[in-house]
């Protein structure tokens, strides 16, 4: 398909009409191959093609499931355990509130995937400090109470089902962190992250 692309520098007749269709085309063939990837677990690959789809109808599909992608090979991997987020108060009828706050120094990614995909950064906490020992409460939990000097921000999603992926943002020594989360309509929900020098 690249190639005939490259038909449009041709002479010959009807080359600039091919190379135009099989440009056309070409965001949905790499959509394609990128969805094959996927559901054959080969998400380099898949990651490698769906960032060629950058315009045309497909790009939204690309990035929905470049997310996707991010989420299942975070969870093929050797991620840590995520527990699900406390319910705090109510949010508007059809909806799910989810706070998420970071009490770190290091900025965070919260990627999710289910009824919608995204992805959202939680910006460092300049005046947080590591923790030196691992969490004990909840019982078994990667949170606990938040230093009123947290970042936080908040989520609204369609009520589902999500694959969560929380990391470090960018490039890191933060140990990412996957769970599977039952959001509820008009339920708001609320989790706070910290990094702890056992966690690296």
């Amino acid at each position: 398909m690249i190639e005939l692309v490259g038909l449009g520098d041709a002479n010959e007749p009807g080359a600039k009409s091919v190379a135009d269709k099989s440009r056309a085309a070409l965001p949905g063939v790499r959509y394609a191959c990128g969805t094959l990837q996927y559901d054959k677990e080969k998400y380099r690959e898949a990651r490698d093609t769906l960032k060629e789809v950058t315009t045309g109808p497909y790009a939204r599909k690309a990035a929905d499931l470049l997310i996707a992608v991010d989420v299942a090979d975070a969870t093929k991997g050797s991620a840590g355990a995520l527990p699900p987020p406390a319910a705090e108060g109510g949010a508007p009828a059809g909806t799910a509130e989810l706070v998420v706050a970071n009490d770190s120094t290091k900025a965070l990614e919260v990627l999710y995937a289910g009824p919608e995909n995204g992805t959202a950064e939680i910006k460092a906490c300049l005046t947080c400090t590591t923790r030196r020992t691992l969490p004990t409460s909840p019982p078994g939990g990667l949170y606990d109470a938040c230093s009123t000097a947290a970042r936080s921000i908040t989520i609204r999603l369609r009520p589902g089902t999500y694959d969560v992926v929380v990391r470090g943002a960018g490039s890191g020594t933060v140990r990412p962190y996957t769970g599977k989360w039952a959001l509820k309509s008009g339920t708001s929900y609320a989790s706070c992250f910290y990094v702890s020098s056992g966690l690296y």
